[in-house]
């Protein structure tokens, strides 16, 4: 079974590849979870679905476990910030930590806690790593 992996608004779903297959849509990318495996991506464009390979290769096998993540538009600090602030999720390239605006007055920023899979305020901003390095964009 293939698991492929698909971000939307922070939430991540699993997808097999057959079901990536069924549903991909217009303009999307997938990238293969696993560097070694000959498939790398998988895009639909124009209506046609393009495989991209690792290598040169005669034969080409998919295994029904590879797993696929969606391929997500990187972003500046500058716009991730003014992303924020209109109530976007943003999520650090580096450090994977998820970020929304409180909708209490009290707290300007939450993050979400992995651990309690809930939205915490967050006690501490931006690490100077997650700063100058991109983010994604979870709208």
């Amino acid at each position: 079974m293939v698991l492929l992996i698909y971000i939307k608004g922070g939430n991540i779903m699993g997808k097999t590849f057959q079901e990536v297959m069924n549903t991909i849509k217009e303009g999307e990318t997938w990238i293969n979870k696993y560097d070694d495996r000959r498939l790398a991506k998988i895009e639909k464009s124009s209506n046609v679905i393009h495989f991209k390979f690792n290598g040169e290769f005669e034969k080409i096998g998919v295994m029904l476990d590879d797993i696929f993540v969606l391929d997500k538009k990187k972003y500046t600090f500058e716009e991730a910030m003014k992303a924020l602030k209109k109530g976007d999720v943003i999520e650090s390239c580096y450090s994977k930590t998820k970020y929304v605006m409180s909708l209490k007055g009290n707290q300007s920023v939450l993050y979400f806690d992995t651990a309690c899979e809930d939205w915490q305020a967050s006690i501490y901003m931006f690490s100077h790593g997650e700063i100058l390095d991109d983010w994604y964009i979870n709208n």
